[in-house]
């Protein structure tokens, strides 16, 4: 019997297509109407959290500078973190590094 394991890695090819299409820039939008323009530090961000359900796919998927991440998980789940969310926003192995020079 096989299992039907979720993972959270996101395959190479998903990530490419998500910073692309995001212009390699946090999508972050403020309060007033701003996108954030930071290309630094940036990370895959799950627009429906993956710890609860979201799809690893890129409609599912927008890019957070790391501050951003951080801000709307504490959005999402307070202080708390759930148990399938042990890594912290700011952990490297959630860090994009792009193939192209920046």
């Amino acid at each position: 019997a096989t299992k039907n394991h979720r993972s959270r890695h996101i395959p190479r090819p998903i990530r490419d297509e998500v910073m692309l299409r995001d212009g390699q820039q946090c999508t972050f939008v403020g309060h007033n109407g701003r996108r954030c323009n930071s290309t630094h530090n940036l990370q895959i961000d799950h627009i429906k959290p993956w710890a609860l359900g979201g799809a690893n796919d890129a409609t599912n998927l927008r890019v957070l500078c790391a501050a951003h991440n951080r801000h709307q998980a504490r959005k999402t789940f307070g202080n708390r973190v759930p148990t399938s969310e042990q890594r912290s926003a700011s952990s490297p192995e959630l860090m994009i590094r792009p193939k192209w020079p920046t």
